[in-house]
């Protein structure tokens, strides 16, 4: 609660918001041919709205630069006169940097900001200085960091694949599909070269296992019963005793 003093001094700043917004260029209401016209001037504040926003968390200027780098308002900290009233357009500080990308060539993203406000405050000696202060939680918005150019070669793209011959096969070079060279425009991924590179070996145990006639020499076909197309233990298709 604030003290009577406070109150006081909060009462006063209310009154001298009420007659610095009631002064200035149009207010005799010359309506000579040629002078300005006034803007509509803001409404006081009342003595609650005015104790509110002093009670507000104001941003140091250290806090202010480390949130904004080189974004910091020309107008930050500088001597104002309508006090309580906006001194700055608002900014959302990033407080976390912009990521949650999709693919290598994703631009669009999330992060957390700061909402900020800039407000016209008297300091301890009543002068008023354009001053930051929180505007409301910290939340996720959404961001944009540009790709285009980036390289985007993604290298092995998929599991490796056996490449056996045949079905009776027990031995293949195993291969994968290897992308590169490939430049970021849109969010895609353009002119990527695809190779397929022998990344190991392969091998396996066939004999019984059920194979195709049509791996079978023509001159031992049909299987004639009880054969059927079986590999044997020479990694070949042929018609052999097994179950049908």
């Amino acid at each position: 609660m604030l003290s009577r003093l406070s109150l006081g001094l909060t009462f006063c700043l209310a009154s001298l918001v009420a007659c610095t917004s009631a002064t200035g260029p149009g207010a005799s209401g010359d309506d000579t041919p040629g002078a300005a016209v006034a803007a509509e001037p803001a409404a006081p504040l009342s003595s609650t709205e005015i104790a509110a926003i002093m009670q507000q968390p104001k941003i140091s200027a250290d806090q202010l630069t480390a949130l904004l780098g080189g974004r910091v308002p020309a107008t930050a900290g500088q001597i104002c006169s309508n006090l309580f009233q906006p001194c700055d357009a608002n900014i959302d500080a990033p407080l976390t940097a912009c990521g949650g990308f999709v693919g290598p060539c994703g631009a669009h993203g999330t992060q957390q900001v700061q909402p900020l406000r800039f407000l016209c405050i008297p300091d301890t000696t009543g002068v008023g200085k354009c001053t930051a202060l929180q505007n409301g939680d910290a939340h996720a918005a959404s961001c944009i960091v540009p790709t285009d150019g980036k390289s985007c070669s993604t290298g092995f793209t998929d599991v490796p694949v056996c490449n056996y011959s045949s079905t009776c096969d027990v031995s293949a070079d195993q291969t994968q599909h290897f992308l590169s060279g490939g430049t970021c425009s849109n969010e895609q991924c353009i002119n990527q070269t695809q190779t397929n590179p022998v990344t190991g070996t392969c091998t396996r145990d066939t004999a019984g296992n059920r194979c195709s006639e049509s791996e079978i020499p023509p001159d031992q076909l049909p299987c004639q019963r009880p054969t059927v197309p079986l590999c044997s233990v020479s990694h070949v298709c042929g018609c052999l005793l097994g179950a049908q």
